[in-house]
């Protein structure tokens, strides 16, 4: 990424950790905000500053936040894990190329009259070459499932993996599980599934006739519509 860009994402980032309210499905009530011509901390206005002169001050730092702070205004957080997952797979080479070939295309709109707040003229925000597609999803991964507990006949068996992204190893914020067993030719039906803590969660009560059969049991996590299946075989005791 730019300097400018990578240190203005860092503080908006720091803007949003601030309010706290986004986590918790609350509308987000940033103490800092931007207009047309500068951004506020609340207390003091200060006018924008010049980013093709990036000087690694505050407010230059803010004055990047503000250009996040417009495309989330504009797409949520959708769009800025779009573009960052672009910016990932083909980093620009300047203003122009961040906003004519990532921001343009996934907000769907000109963002260059926005982007003119910050000191860029129109030569700056154009670039060369056609729009790159947008790069495949990252892929899934599962561990090797565990149980909580050895299966027995009659209790409850729950087994566990952890899921990661399989590009960069870090946990997803989300992921839908699905949860598949049999004891010998006997299907079982799950009890629970759940998706807590990065970790995909599966639950089976085991019948009482179980004891001493075989179990296979099967896992799937997808992560935006990228899965990964993991399996678990035990003897029920």
């Amino acid at each position: 990424m730019l300097g400018w860009d990578n240190e203005g994402f860092a503080t908006f980032t720091d803007w949003l950790y601030a309010s706290a309210s986004w986590r918790y499905g609350q509308p987000t009530q940033l103490r800092h905000d931007c207009d047309a011509t500068g951004w506020s901390d609340g207390v003091m206005r200060h006018p924008y500053s010049d980013l093709r002169r990036f000087d690694r001050s505050y407010n230059a730092y803010a004055t990047g936040a503000c250009f996040w702070l417009e495309v989330y205004r504009r797409g949520g957080f959708p769009a800025i894990r779009r573009i960052l997952m672009r910016l990932r797979a083909y980093e620009p080479r300047s203003p122009g190329e961040l906003v004519t070939h990532h921001v343009n295309p996934v907000l769907r709109l000109g963002f260059r009259p926005l982007a003119r707040r910050y000191g860029f003229s129109d030569a700056d925000l154009t670039a060369e070459g056609p729009v790159p597609p947008d790069p495949p999803p990252p892929s899934t991964a599962l561990s090797r499932p565990k149980p909580v507990a050895p299966p027995r006949a009659g209790r409850i068996l729950t087994v566990s993996a952890a899921v990661t992204r399989g590009d960069t190893g870090d946990p997803p914020s989300t992921a839908t599980v699905s949860c598949a067993a049999r004891v010998g030719r006997t299907t079982l039906s799950p009890s629970a599934r759940r998706f807590t803590n990065a970790r995909a969660a599966c639950s089976w009560r085991l019948p009482h006739s179980a004891r001493g059969r075989a179990l296979q049991a099967t896992m799937t996590a997808s992560v935006r519509g990228v899965a990964a299946t993991a399996r678990y075989a035990a003897a029920v005791r």
